[in-house]
């Protein structure tokens, strides 16, 4: 049995003390979080309040049977997911198609075989816990495809515009200064390219090929170049105190493209024209490594900081001169952070003396012997 189900949270709804006494009795022996009501309205409050992970629900029961609290509780946004298997001492077949009619998982007849009933439990509760991993999978995969084709936008509208330029250039000197710059592009594209790749493998649970020890300074620089000619346009002072052999464990595609891109993009719209923006890195404690992405910007609210991960809120705003963005560039630098086994950190101020943003990244330490070249 996984940790997860083994820790589940189960709620008992039967008007039988007896009942409950002995389904109580079996299930915590498995390890199972237990809660109980005794009435089908009980049961409707307290999955609202508690949400379990699944449900047992006697049929016939004072106040609400258990026809109508199953009813209601697949009517509800919050508590339609949860499986819910009925505790009946009814076998005959009407009965249990109404169960099943009305949206229950399974049944248990009374009186009740311990097998047969942790059987059960274990099924729907893996059942619903790979629902719920599916869910979570195609979500995030959605919104990694939104953020890696934005991503894609600027080095192809960067070739694209290279290649205009081709039309209306006859001296072949000016076509060889361009070439560096239709290069950088086409790489750019190559290695976000290269990281849907990675995200495949890393989604079939084939992750540890990706990561390395990397050069914490050239990955910055990597990174800032893609956005040099943005942060110059805007006046925006770059500092960065790295010293050369700091080295951290991440997948290199991903730590370049992604982490620090979008770091330092967002750093860049949400910085007044003439600001700063300042990284410093130093190892931290327990083999860690910390680096900090401070800028002088606009700042953030309590309400925006609360929601910066969240899947269901999108976290979006103009930047300082209505720069745009799609709001979903700070989850994909939480999943590579998770992935890494990093962690990141955000805090924010906004007051009229001094409004800032400061983004912590905290690595596990890399070693220069062990270095990969980026």
């Amino acid at each position: 049995m996984s940790r997860k189900i083994n820790a589940a949270k189960i709620l008992i709804v039967d008007d039988t003390p007896k009942n409950i006494q002995v389904l109580g009795s079996i299930l915590r022996e498995r390890g199972f979080e237990i809660n109980v009501a005794t009435n089908g309205r009980e049961a409707v409050e307290t999955a609202e309040k508690i949400i379990p992970d699944i449900i047992l629900l006697d049929i016939m029961m004072p106040v609400m049977d258990g026809y109508e609290a199953c009813k209601i509780l697949k009517a509800s946004e919050s508590t339609s997911s949860i499986p819910i298997i009925f505790l009946t001492a009814k076998t005959e077949a009407q009965d249990i198609l109404q169960g099943f009619e009305l949206g229950a998982a399974d049944y248990v007849t009374k009186p009740f075989n311990s097998g047969e009933l942790l059987a059960r439990v274990n099924t729907h509760l893996e059942i619903a816990l790979n629902r719920k991993k599916i869910s979570e999978q195609n979500l995030d995969r959605k919104i990694l495809i939104q953020v890696i084709g934005h991503d894609l936008t600027n080095p192809l509208s960067g070739i694209k515009g290279i290649v205009e330029v081709y039309e209306y250039v006859n001296d072949i000197a000016e076509v060889k200064e361009l070439l560096p710059f239709l290069k950088s592009g086409v790489e750019s594209a190559l290695n976000i390219v290269e990281l849907i790749r990675t995200l495949e493998m890393i989604d079939s649970g084939d992750r540890e090929w990706s990561l390395a020890h990397l050069r914490v300074l050239d990955s910055i620089q990597q990174s800032y170049d893609s956005l040099k000619d943005k942060y110059q346009d805007k006046e925006i002072i770059f500092n960065f105190d790295i010293k050369e052999d700091d080295c951290v464990i991440a997948e290199k595609t991903s730590l370049i493209q992604s982490v620090f891109v979008n770091l330092l993009d967002n750093a860049f719209k949400f910085t007044n024209k003439n600001g700063e923006v300042n990284i410093k890195g130093e190892p931290g404690k327990d083999d860690t490594y910390v680096l900090k992405i401070r800028d002088n910007g606009m700042g953030m609210d309590k309400a925006i900081l609360n929601n910066l991960f969240s899947l269901e809120t999108k976290s979006t705003r103009p930047g300082t001169m209505g720069e745009l963005g799609i709001g979903f560039g700070l989850l994909v630098v939480k999943r590579f952070m998770d992935i890494y086994e990093g962690v990141i950190k955000i805090d924010s101020e906004i007051s009229d003396e001094s409004s800032w943003t400061e983004v912590t990244l905290t690595f596990k330490i890399g070693s220069i012997n062990l270095l990969q070249d980026i």
